[in-house]
């Protein structure tokens, strides 16, 4: 980045001339102009140089789960070189020292490691991959490296069936494979409990074709060869779905799933840090989310600096606790005026003081991030 107007300053005796007992200061442009100004004039001379932004800093993954037609790669972001990286992924040709201009992959923005999947490769090819990132600077590129896929059709895993039609938990830590193994829950129609997926290897495929429903969690994180989660038809989980750090995974098929209630939290989904088309918000499920629910009873026994209020929980996650918030405007939250005393179960009560004579004030119910709906009362005069 050059500025635009850039001035040489120099002190110089040869440069400098005494007018009517004032010492001017030349003051040289690149443009050629000479600016004179009485020393006299001037309190202080500041300059600003400005660093320019740099390219960054980024490496190429290895390629892994290399077959006839795909492969994986990604990269690594350690410096942004000064601005944000607003681009990255790989790029990838069948001759030396690929760019952006070829075929490319995009995986996100930001620092830290990606991965990317290439797919529609052509059997028995070399290819050339350079992971790239692209900043205010301009777009650096990774390491090259080569791959050749295969001439012949990818192997099939292995395939273990199990056959139980219900189980409490599906629980599978750190279990590792010989061979690429691909688990068919094929009689498998409910699970009372957890689906628990943690840290295990040359688990590639899990496929639950009959399953509806669980009495628990789905949890899949840093699975380290998961590339398929197959459960079409089921429709309700309970508490959360978890599927995290899985950087082989391609394909998330919940498309079934249409609801997620609570037993002992509030109920969430997180996706993040899988392969980039499963972040990408690319699923084909939108479930309810069935949290906390309450509403917030009418306000009793009203004086000139007291009130009474409470709630009803619709439905409850856990053992949440309840209290009010009030305020002298609309929509009070926890940041303002809270009860000091609250109460816990399908209904509770809780104390408003310190209220000022003849005020109206806006009241809810609530528990965590939860609110109920709103409802006024005026104190005594």
């Amino acid at each position: 980045m050059k500025a635009k107007n850039i001035f040489v300053i120099a002190f110089l005796l040869m440069n400098s001339i005494l007018v009517q007992a004032q010492t001017i200061m030349n003051i040289h442009q690149n443009n050629g102009v000479v600016l004179q100004i009485p020393m006299q004039t001037i309190d202080s001379i500041t300059y600003t140089v400005t660093t320019p932004n740099n390219l960054a800093t980024i490496t190429t993954s290895p390629i892994s789960f290399i077959s006839n037609n795909a492969a994986f790669s990604g990269g690594n972001i350690t410096n942004n070189g000064g601005s944000p990286v607003t681009h990255r992924g790989i790029c990838y040709n069948t001759s030396p020292a690929p760019t952006t201009a070829n075929t490319t992959i995009f995986s996100g923005s930001g620092n830290g490691t990606f991965v990317s999947s290439l797919t529609g490769l052509t059997a028995n090819t070399n290819y050339y991959v350079r992971a790239f990132a692209t900043n205010s600077a301009g777009t650096s590129y990774g390491n090259e490296l080569t791959f050749t896929t295969s001439n012949t059709t990818p192997v099939q895993p292995d395939i273990v069936y199990i056959t139980d039609t219900t189980l409490n938990n599906v629980y599978y830590h750190q279990t590792s494979y010989l061979n690429p193994t691909k688990l068919v829950f094929s009689n498998l129609t409910s699970v009372s409990g957890n689906i628990y997926f943690h840290q295990t290897n040359n688990i590639v495929e899990v496929e639950f074709p009959l399953l509806t429903n669980t009495g628990g969690h789905v949890y899949f994180h840093q699975n380290l060869s998961m590339m398929k989660i197959n459960a079409p038809n089921l429709n309700a989980i309970v508490d959360y779905l978890y599927v995290y750090g899985n950087s082989f995974l391609q394909e998330l098929n919940l498309c079934n799933l249409t609801s997620i209630t609570c037993s002992s939290q509030e109920p969430y989904i997180h996706i993040a840090n899988n392969n980039t088309v499963i972040d990408n918000n690319q699923q084909c499920f939108t479930p309810t989310i069935y949290g906390t629910t309450l509403t917030t009873a009418p306000i009793t026994q009203i004086s000139q600096n007291t009130a009474i209020g409470g709630g009803t929980f619709t439905n409850s996650c856990g053992f949440p606790m309840g209290s009010l918030c009030w305020s002298t405007s609309p929509n009070p939250t926890s940041n303002d005026f809270v009860s000091n005393s609250s109460g816990s179960g399908t209904n509770f009560t809780a104390n408003l003081t310190g209220l000022t004579p003849n005020t109206t004030y806006y009241v809810r119910a609530f528990s965590g991030n939860t609110y109920g709906n709103e409802v006024s009362f005026t104190t005594l005069p």
